[in-house]
């Protein structure tokens, strides 16, 4: 049985108008604080992701920054959202990045939706058909036998850790040990293998290899179903930014933390205030794509070296016809060894226009995002034609994301790898010097690689700062 959705809370248009929409942001998820309380401190917010603008929103609507350039978001790309990005590309609006509200029920993000009035669409995970490497389907009673096995194993992984493990392993490790494929004919290992990229390679972007068996399962989540925007993820952050202070196109080089005052060192030019929230994704942060000074304190950099960032790829294919199955949401491909897998989203369903959007991760999305959209395309159809058929059309355009070789992101988003644990997401919670702050998913302990978790580090950040002012 599904979930009952969430009652929709209504605002009328002068309500918005009045109170704006960080303050309802604000009132939405429990809000608070000393509302419109003056201050007189000038704050720079690096990076104009859902982070950086909940935490720039928080600031000027709940905690009175409302000063001209007293808040100001440095963004280096040419929009706003960051690991949000709606491409209009195809003719429809698509999703390159984050997609899903996860939860429903109780999650911040939902009541944003409904407090901008966006209409969201139900995602059903149980609508899908998975090929093997050759073309040939999976059986749903194959499919079902195989997550059963699954569903199994993992329980089995998280007993084995409490019971068992004297340190930290990978979950691979810990398959191997339980001897998770005995017994199994080799197309029931590559069903398995399927279930784990598709329930956890793919949702964590991390391999069963790198991911830490100690912290399985650790983080935590919003009941309910999940469910995506039709008109695209983008217009949560469109609707953030609206009114603030946001400089585009400024790739910031350095930031220099003084006793009073932070400098902030851009393509374009210098910014200086006294407390700065850095919102950039951990992937940047690792690469050393900022110059910090001095640098980071060296718990902070431990935790920035421990945690993993992921690697996922998106393409969204527009056909001049649906030839796929109709009225299935989600269509798998097993390959032969489980490196290759992809799996397709039938976006025809609530865009009107037939795209295909196709997603992996890990090496393979590396391999593939390398190949650029025409060579991505070319890959995509040669499974597209094992599954369908020769005979199928081919796309009439395509776009790509491009997070895994972007500067600005390095990859897709963070997860916990063998040696690490929410307590490093923890310590980017602690303020530099009393004036550097960090926001973003990597510094949630609880609600790592979500948006929700992005959103509310960002609100979690312009409290430390006005705490600290």
């Amino acid at each position: 049985m599904r979930p009952k959705q969430e009652p929709k809370q209504e605002w009328t248009r002068r309500e918005i108008l009045r109170l704006g929409v960080g303050a309802l942001a604000g009132s939405l998820v429990g809000g608070g604080g000393d509302l419109f309380a003056a201050s007189r401190d000038k704050v720079i917010v690096i990076g104009a992701g859902i982070s950086g603008l909940a935490a720039a929103r928080r600031l000027v609507d709940e905690y009175g920054y409302r000063g001209a350039g007293q808040v100001i978001v440095l963004e280096a790309r040419r929009r706003v959202g960051g690991r949000i990005d709606t491409s209009r590309a195809l003719g429809a609006p698509v999703d390159l990045g984050a997609t899903w509200i996860h939860g429903v029920q109780g999650n911040p993000l939902t009541k944003l939706a409904n407090a901008f009035n966006l209409a969201r669409t139900p995602t059903d995970y149980d609508s899908e058909v998975v090929f093997d490497s050759d073309g040939r389907r999976f059986s749903d009673a194959e499919l079902e036998r195989m997550f059963s096995r699954y569903e199994d194993l993992f329980d089995q992984a998280l007993v084995y850790r409490e019971e068992e493990l004297d340190q930290d392993q990978s979950l691979a490790a810990t398959l191997a040990d339980l001897r998770a494929e005995s017994g199994l004919s080799a197309r029931d290992r590559r069903i398995l293998r399927w279930q784990f990229f598709t329930n956890v390679e793919l949702d964590f972007t991390l391999g069963l290899s790198e991911l830490s068996s100690f912290e399985l399962d650790e983080d935590e989540e919003y009941p309910g179903r999940d469910e995506l925007f039709p008109g695209g993820y983008g217009q949560i952050p469109d609707r953030l930014a609206a009114g603030l202070d946001v400089r585009l196109g400024q790739v910031v080089r350095a930031v220099e933390i003084g006793s009073r005052s932070v400098r902030v060192t851009t393509n374009k030019g210098a910014f200086e205030a006294q407390r700065c929230v850095v919102s950039l994704p951990l992937g940047v942060l690792k690469a050393g794509g900022v110059t910090f000074s001095p640098q980071l304190p060296a718990n902070l950099r431990g935790a920035a070296s421990r945690l993993g960032f992921g690697a996922a790829h998106r393409l969204a294919l527009k056909f001049p016809r649906v030839f796929w199955d109709a009225g299935v949401q989600f269509l798998g491909y097993a390959s032969a060894d489980g490196t290759r897998s992809v799996e397709f989203n039938d976006a025809s369903r609530y865009s009107g226009q037939p795209i295909l959007t196709l997603n992996t991760c890990l090496g393979y999305s590396r391999t593939v995002e390398s190949q650029g959209v025409a060579g991505a395309t070319a890959t995509a159809m040669e499974i597209l034609k094992k599954m369908y058929g020769s005979s199928i059309p081919g796309p009439v355009a395509a776009v790509a994301s491009d997070w895994n070789n972007s500067p600005f992101t390095k990859g897709s988003y963070t997860y916990w790898p063998v040696g690490s644990s929410s307590d490093d997401n923890d310590i980017f919670t602690h303020p530099v010097k009393g004036r550097l702050f960090f926001a973003g998913e990597h510094t949630s302990g609880i609600y790592p690689g979500t948006v929700h978790g992005a959103y509310l580090s960002g609100r979690d950040a312009a409290r430390r700062v006005k705490e600290t002012a």
